[in-house]
């Protein structure tokens, strides 16, 4: 689905939180991101997705004007090296149909639908970017405690409990 140009680095961190959310759609979320960061590096480059665990203690900014606030998340990062974004264009990336891409290469739903699922999930989204630098996407999902209740996905590994 990379391609050979992209190097793929995946770090996950022993002991990683679980989360609610359906394993389908935070899959859904994963590769939409990727496959992002994939177009915007057309020359190739490296694609790092990190899961850790992440407390937060104050309120901060998260994407659509929302506040994050103070608590306990598994965090999922997918960053790049690509062409990166002005701030222009981050304004706009969730909307519905805004796409960057020439005609043919994409609807402009993928961030939309990947921002639609986390706050439905009880999560955020935080962005970063520089052009010509690359973006860092932060997909920030409530950590819950092991309840044995279907759908909790151990964000770290397959399957549900």
């Amino acid at each position: 689905m990379l391609g050979e140009e992209v190097a793929l680095d995946v770090d996950v961190e022993p002991e990683t939180g679980e989360v609610r959310i359906d394993p389908g759609a935070l899959e859904q979320i994963i590769v939409n991101l990727a496959v992002n960061a994939r177009d915007a590096m057309s020359g190739g480059g490296r694609l790092r997705i990190g899961v850790s665990n992440l407390t937060t203690t104050s309120r901060s900014d998260a994407a659509g004007g929302r506040r994050l606030p103070a608590g306990r998340y598994v965090m999922i990062r997918v960053k790049d090296e690509g062409v990166g974004m002005d701030a222009e264009t981050m304004e706009r990336i969730f909307e519905p149909f805004f796409t960057t891409k020439e005609a043919g290469r994409g609807t402009g739903l993928g961030l939309s639908i990947c921002y639609g699922i986390v706050e439905q999930s009880g999560g955020f989204l935080r962005v970063a970017s520089i052009p010509g630098r690359g973006s860092t996407f932060d997909v920030l999902l409530p950590r819950v405690d092991a309840t044995g209740t279907p759908p909790v996905m151990p964000v770290g590994g397959a399957g549900t409990r």
